[in-house]
């Protein structure tokens, strides 16, 4: 088979452009190639295509029947999910993003890491209009802010303080229908 396919008879290990393969199944391109592993359709149309994109990296590319791609996942650049919703810990999920704790605690953690803010962000039709921020607009406080006014927010400081800047309107601690601007019940 020389250096196009090689079989190791003790391993079992079948090789592509190698001549010892090192894994089950193991594709080597020549200089510069990319090494791709295509799944198709009987009627030829592409299905899944796994491998490598040189000089970029692994990818992971999977196609509906009308042949666009609906998950993308690459080592390197973006990656997306357009196929519909998305479980962590759940095989049925009803959102976009749907995550369960499967393990018996109830707690179940999503956590947003940052060299600076974390920030999550509600963007209904594409504009950006609430934001829940740790650690901002100082080390140790949690804002919950406004983007299209003028970033009204109000601020726990430092988890002992609470500030707000928010304009007009009041705020009740202990009611729902606050009668001033600060109405204690």
């Amino acid at each position: 088979l020389g250096n196009v396919m090689s079989f190791d008879q003790l391993t079992g290990n079948v090789g592509i452009g190698t001549d010892s393969p090192s894994e089950l199944l193991e594709l080597k391109p020549g200089s510069g190639g990319d090494a791709k592993i295509s799944i198709l359709k009987s009627d030829g149309s592409q299905k899944a295509l796994i491998g490598y994109d040189n000089p970029n990296g692994g990818l992971i590319n999977l196609y509906n029947e009308a042949g666009t791609t609906n998950v993308f996942i690459r080592g390197y650049g973006d990656s997306y999910f357009n196929g519909g919703n998305v479980g962590i810990g759940v095989t049925s999920p009803q959102t976009k993003l749907e995550i369960a704790e499967t393990a018996t605690s109830s707690d179940c953690v999503v956590r947003i890491k940052a060299t600076r803010d974390a920030y999550l962000q509600f963007a209904p039709a594409n504009s950006v209009k609430w934001a829940l921020i740790a650690d901002y607009p100082a080390l140790g406080d949690f804002t919950m802010y406004n983007y299209p006014n003028n970033f009204n927010s109000i601020v726990i400081k430092d988890n002992k303080d609470i500030t707000t800047n928010l304009s007009g309107g009041n705020f009740g601690i202990g009611t729902t229908s606050p009668d001033g601007k600060l109405d204690v019940s």
